[in-house]
């Protein structure tokens, strides 16, 4: 699974061992939302409205989207064909990869 820590940084775990398996620190204090995991990505929202698609393999960046600069705090939900997201002035944006 995917996490971000407090600095901002998102982190790849292996399930079975718990053990690290990448680190992302391009998005440290970028207060990055909850990752959601998302086929091959892994895809998290940040303080100034983007949206980051993470390659969930090696956690290199596939994707960027940029919203209205809303900040993005909740966890992006996954929908058929990619993802939708809300911003902090309550904007929706449904964005694929």
């Amino acid at each position: 699974g995917g996490v971000s820590d407090d600095r901002g940084a998102v982190s790849a775990f292996d399930r079975s061992g718990g053990r690290s398996v990448w680190r992302q620190d391009k998005l440290a204090y970028r207060d990055p939302s909850r990752p959601l995991p998302l086929d091959s990505d892994i895809v998290v929202g940040d303080l100034e409205g983007y949206v980051h698609f993470l390659a969930r393999e090696s956690g290199a960046f596939v994707a960027r989207f940029a919203t209205d600069e809303g900040a993005i705090r909740a966890a992006p939900i996954r929908l058929p064909t990619g993802v939708l997201v809300q911003t902090l002035d309550g904007s929706l944006y449904a964005l694929s990869p």
